[in-house]
């Protein structure tokens, strides 16, 4: 057999945070208590004899107390066996399960017993066939959540857009849909979440939307190429989908080539389901996926020891040759969530780096858990006299390596057996037959009742796959097939079956897609999805349980309207709450509203389906008098944030534009999907606003309340006109040299896939004050300095002093010119920012269009999906429009020239 390599050096990807780590001083001294009769004068340690405990004591489940066989009935009775943790161990310092020295300061790596059992049984069972010399090393966390907060800080630095070039913005890639806990954690650090298409199996690795695909095609206007990959191969969450290992080779082909550290979330890797996939193709005929059909994985090569281990599709480990893969394990679904007890698995000098991290942040897990759990699976040492008197049912010493690989074996049955229910009942209730009216095609008279007849719809509600390992069903819903498809939206159908569901008698509670949905994109789309979680109940109420979600589905499909499903209080009540603890004029509803409801606050209740928004309101910042602002809700509201449209400040001239931003600004960070936002709101504006001194009285300002409140409309991609104050300060322009803010004619915001565009105009008699235009816009209006383009072009016939004689168009028999005469200078140029071409392009419509004395700038901001050649026919119909509008286009006259000639640049 061919020597293994060493695994890859992967301190490039470290952070500056882990890379400049030390070990703990203090720690370093613990090594040296293994000294027998060592006396101990370094350390701060609290004597022992103080702990109020003499004694850890439980009664615990054998190992055999599961069959193994989905549905089968254990052998006889399984009494629990007693376990007892004694205050002081006579067995060997690296052996010793005690109160003494689980309860003390400990190191890092955890409790040598545990840890020493689990490097043992990842090294030689679970993971036998590592590829790289040495094999991985493990170290003890408190569970797969604290294993990937010790990921992300070693191998992500936080980004700051106030602070950082976007160019060193990091990035994570995940499943499309994935367990948001993880994201969640990334999210506060900067990090661009970068979303992987999935199918039924797990991640693709190529295809539109796959690996290769994101990877090979990443825009780096985003920042740097993702660099860490977060995935959950096993019983995916939410999909309950599972990887096969000639999907695992392509995926980690990608990561070698692209140089990707994969973070494997594997909680449910001992509850694979072979029978999914024989269940599935028994009831729709269909074929079996030959990729997870059960087998040995270690043929050939060591065995784990243990049959169930070798028939489990094994883990990235098993093809990890470079060391690129650091895999998260956890008790909390083998024992039990609150021990908050796991491991993570990698190569050395990847654990070394996360050791350092634990030492300095939650060092060990707890003791009182790692006592408990060593002593239940080891038990004490043979020959200690400690506990020898006490400990009984006939001296067993805890379930050890064969016990704890049965007790795996007897959850998967339980967990599968479960799975087989739920999924049995929602393949036979998953058509519904509906009576339906349809007219007669060749009626033309408007008699309809008579004419029209009945017919009977066999129609699929929803649909699934069964999943091959996990907790979970992910379901997908099929509105369309709906009834009231026609009526409403599909967005709406959905909130209103999740209402239905958990009202009597079916009494359903779903995970809906938007809460696993990593983007906005995504979660646009999340509404289909629903996760039905199988685990959590006792076995015999599964299948009545999932009977009731089934006539739950049916009966929606039933009804003729949404009555009573759309009563979402939630938002009005924290109104009347905030109302009551500030002002009653807080939040008022606003006349001016063009939504449904202007009278009473309606957020989502209207049962027109045409009307996207509910209603509008008025904010007035408790404490600024100056500062109000409206804000228009979604029916889908709280599930999609609140618009600010504008405002009607009357604070200094210029200001109300700036408080839109920092209003906008906190929405972003107090608003989350699902919550109402409104009181943090208002809270965090009220200090920001202090901070920053806007809306305060400032008497020596001479603006007139008309000047004050001018505005500029603009329109959004709904065609809702939003109020924004102008952007100008009474001394930006002055300083400038400017007598007053430039006049811009904005044109009609234009929206494409997320991209938005819009344009200005203004009139300039020179290049110099073109440019003070220009430079003016992106210094007073951050949005648009902070925009992807600003694509700008000119045309100016400039007069200049002329220094010599001759006729102004050089040609003879004109009368000669004194040398302080004037000449008009042609200037024409553009800058494409960044967006190439485009400028030119826009100069090009300039001169069709035979405009002078103007400036034209378009701004762009990039919504993350390429557009093609189709972004510079939006360029071009932006700049036309704020051309038009600002009247710079000469009215043709009949009979008039054709074709001027133009000036040259």
């Amino acid at each position: 057999m061919a020597s293994l390599s060493p695994p890859v050096d992967l301190s490039h990807h470290f952070s500056f945070i882990t890379k400049r780590r030390a070990p703990s001083a203090v720690k370093d001294f613990y090594k040296y208590f293994l000294i027998p009769g060592i006396a101990n004068l370094a350390g701060g340690l609290p004597n022992a004899s103080y702990f109020p405990y003499d004694t850890l004591e439980a009664s615990a489940a054998r190992s055999q107390r599961f069959p193994t066989v989905p549905g089968g009935k254990a052998k006889g009775t399984q009494p629990s066996e007693r376990i007892i943790v004694p205050k002081d161990s006579q067995s060997a310092i690296s052996q010793k399960i005690d109160i003494t020295t689980a309860l003390q300061y400990g190191t890092a790596e955890g409790l040598p017993p545990l840890a020493t059992f689990v490097n043992k049984f990842v090294r030689e069972h679970l993971h036998p066939n590592v590829p790289y010399a040495g094999g991985p090393d493990t170290l003890m966390t408190t569970g797969a959540t604290d294993g990937f907060s010790k990921a992300i800080e070693a191998f992500t630095n936080p980004w700051n857009p106030d602070r950082d070039w976007v160019h060193l913005r990091q990035g994570i890639l995940c499943e499309e849909y994935v367990y948001m806990n993880g994201i969640q954690a990334a999210q506060p650090r900067g990090l661009n979440i970068v979303p992987v298409a999935i199918d039924a199996e797990g991640m693709l690795p190529h295809g539109p939307g796959g690996l290769d695909d994101v990877l090979e095609n990443w825009d780096f206007r985003r920042g740097c190429r993702p660099h860490l990959m977060y995935t959950v191969t096993i019983g995916q969450n939410p999909t309950g989908g599972t990887l096969s290992v000639e999907r695992r080779k392509k995926i980690y082909a990608i990561c070698h080539r692209y140089d990707i550290v994969i973070v494997e979330d594997d909680p449910y890797w001992n509850l694979q389901y072979p029978s999914a996939q024989e269940k599935q193709a028994e009831y729709r005929n269909t074929s079996i996926n030959p990729h997870l059909t059960p087998r040995n994985y270690n043929a050939g090569k060591k065995s784990s020891g243990y049959e169930f281990l070798d028939s489990l599709v094994p883990s990235y480990l098993s093809l990890d040759t470079d060391g690129r893969v650091v895999r998260l394990d956890t008790f909390s679904k083998t024992i039990a969530p609150g021990c908050r007890l796991g491991w993570i698995t990698a190569q050395p000098a990847v654990i070394e780096r996360l050791a350092r991290i634990a030492e300095s942040t939650t060092q060990a897990p707890s003791g009182f858990v790692q006592a408990l759990v060593a002593e239940m699976i080891l038990g004490q040492q043979a020959g200690d006299k400690s506990i020898d008197a006490r400990k009984g049912n006939n001296g067993e010493r805890g379930w050890q390596m064969d016990g704890w690989v049965r007790w795996l074996e007897g959850l998967r049955a339980g967990y599968e057996h479960r799975m087989q229910q739920m999924c049995s009942s929602l393949e036979e209730g998953k058509y519904v037959v509906l009576d339906t009216e349809r007219l007669d095609d060749l009626t033309l008279g408007e008699d309809t009742e008579e004419d029209s007849w009945e017919v009977l719809d066999k129609v699929q509600m929803y649909d699934f796959a069964w999943p091959t390992g996990g907790m979970f069903v992910w379901m997908k819903a099929d509105f369309d097939s709906h009834p009231l498809r026609r009526k409403y939206a599909p967005e709406r159908l959905s909130k209103a079956l999740w209402t239905h569901l958990i009202q009597k008698p079916h009494l359903c509670l779903l995970a809906t897609g938007m809460i696993f949905s990593p983007t906005d994109d995504i979660k646009a789309r999340g509404y289909q999805y629903f996760r039905l979680c199988f685990a959590a109940m006792p076995a015999d109420d599964v299948a009545p349980v999932a009977q009731r979600l089934v006539d739950g589905f049916r009966t929606f499909w039933q009804r003729k309207n949404l009555d009573g499903l759309e009563d979402d209080n939630t938002a009005q009540a924290e109104i009347e709450a905030i109302n009551a603890i500030y002002d009653p004029d807080t939040i008022t509803i606003s006349d001016t509203s063009k939504y449904n409801s202007t009278s009473a606050l309606d957020l989502g209740n209207s049962s027109s389906s045409g009307t996207k928004a509910a209603t509008t309101i008025k904010l007035q910042i408790p404490n600024h008098a100056n500062l109000s602002f409206l804000l228009a809700f979604e029916a889908t509201y709280p599930d999609t944030a609140p618009r600010i449209l504008g405002t009607a400040s009357t604070a200094s001239r210029g200001e109300g534009k700036i408080a839109i931003d920092v209003l906008e600004d906190i929405l972003s960070r107090t608003y989350q999907p699902g919550a109402v936002c409104l009181f943090d709101l208002i809270n965090e504006a009220i200090e920001t606003f202090e901070e920053l001194r806007i809306g305060t009285d400032n008497t020596s300002t001479n603006t007139t309340s008309a000047e004050t409140a001018a505005a500029t409309a603009r329109t959004d991609g709904d065609g809702v006109e939003a109020i924004t104050a102008t952007t100008a300060t009474l001394t930006l322009h002055e300083s400038m040299g400017l007598s007053e803010p430039p006049p811009w004619i904005l044109s009609e915001v234009i929206s494409e896939k997320k991209s938005v565009f819009v344009a200005r105009a203004a009139h300039v008699t020179s290049l110099d004050q073109a440019k003070t235009y220009l430079d003016y816009l992106l210094a007073s209006d951050k949005k648009v300095a902070s925009a992807t383009h600003n694509i700008s072009a000119w045309r100016i016939r400039q007069l200049s002093k002329a220094s010599h004689a001759g006729s102004k168009d050089g040609g003879g028999g004109g009368k000669g010119l004194s040398p302080t005469s004037t000449t008009e200078m042609i200037i024409q140029d553009c800058d494409d920012d960044g967006e190439t071409a485009a400028g030119g392009r826009l100069l090009h419509l300039m001169q069709l269009m035979d405009v002078w004395d103007v400036v034209v700038v378009v701004t762009r901001w990039y919504g993350g999906v390429h557009l093609g050649p189709d972004r510079f026919r939006i360029i071009n119909a932006a700049g036309r429009d704020a051309l038009v509008r600002g009247g710079f286009e000469k009215k043709k006259e009949a009979g008039g020239e054709k074709g001027k000639k133009k000036g040259k640049k």
